[in-house]
């Protein structure tokens, strides 16, 4: 699904959709604990709520349930190499969230309330370091890399955060990668896990996007995150099996993209990768 791109509007110091512009904001995204947007960004609404918060290669949204204080929200930094986060979010005042997993609030400019003001200053991202094959996530950088079969194995690390991924590049310029990072808050599993893929087919798409792994029917989709730039994030449902035994076992990837294009990724070797992975991540 697209990025939004419609309306705004003001009521008591929140914004609120119903003029048809975009408007400056004073806005707050905060991930896992940490400010990633804290000041004046571009904020865009649609008139049933859903909005999207912009400060340069940093995007937010949220996408409101109907006629409740519930949505889903979603943030993504191409530029960093960061791994897309996903939540479920409730509505507080002009915030949707909490800060340990995903918050995004947005006010007029000049009527933050007292309780969110003298916060930390947003975090810079970090460029991403010139050995890693994929990009590393702000304050990480790569610490080892190697190569399993066809596969290039990378372990990134910093801010007490780290991720492995094993990355596959094939000869149309399209990549796969399956990665496993430190488990997000109320994530029981060991790691988080999913798969990273690219190919011109996902060329300007933006945003959360519904697509079917492996093959399976529409019952099966999972929401994606789509950079605009070719490729896309899929992260596993915290406490679902996930994609691992597909990965490790299966002979290709498929997914079908919205519109019903699919997309397939030869496996070979992804056993060995596996492996290479789970000892990488500590399963």
């Amino acid at each position: 699904m697209s990025f939004i791109k419609a309306a705004a509007a003001l009521v008591a110091g929140v914004l609120l959709p119903g003029v048809a512009a975009a408007r400056p904001a004073d806005c707050l995204v905060q991930i896992e604990g940490r400010t990633l947007i804290n000041g004046e960004c571009n904020f865009e609404a649609e008139p049933n709520g859903d909005f999207t918060v912009t400060l340069g290669s940093r995007v937010a949204q949220v996408m409101i349930d109907p006629g409740s204080r519930l949505g889903r929200a979603s943030y993504q930094d191409p530029a960093s190499g960061d791994p897309p986060g996903v939540a479920d979010v409730r509505r507080d005042g002009a915030c949707w969230g909490e800060a340990r997993a995903i918050r995004v609030c947005a006010w007029q400019p000049g009527q933050r309330p007292a309780a969110f003001r003298n916060l930390l200053a947003a975090q810079a991202a970090a460029p991403a370091p010139a050995a890693a094959s994929t990009g590393a996530a702000p304050g990480m950088s790569v610490v080892s890399t190697r190569q399993v079969g066809p596969w290039t194995l990378s372990r990134l690390e910093g801010g007490g955060s780290w991720r492995c991924e094993v990355e596959r590049r094939y000869p149309d310029g399209s990549a796969l990668a399956f990665l496993a990072a430190k488990p997000s808050p109320g994530n029981q599993n060991i790691a988080d896990t999913g798969l990273r893929f690219s190919g011109a087919a996902l060329l300007g798409l933006r945003g959360e996007i519904r697509v079917v792994p492996w093959g399976l029917g529409p019952d099966s989709s999972q929401t994606a995150i789509a950079d605009g730039n070719a490729t896309a994030t899929m992260m596993d449902p915290p406490n679902e099996p996930g994609s691992s035994d597909g990965f490790a076992n299966g002979r290709e990837f498929e997914v079908s993209l919205p519109g019903g294009e699919r997309l397939r990724y030869p496996l070979n070797g992804s056993n060995a990768a596996w492996r290479a992975l789970s000892q990488c991540a500590g399963f």
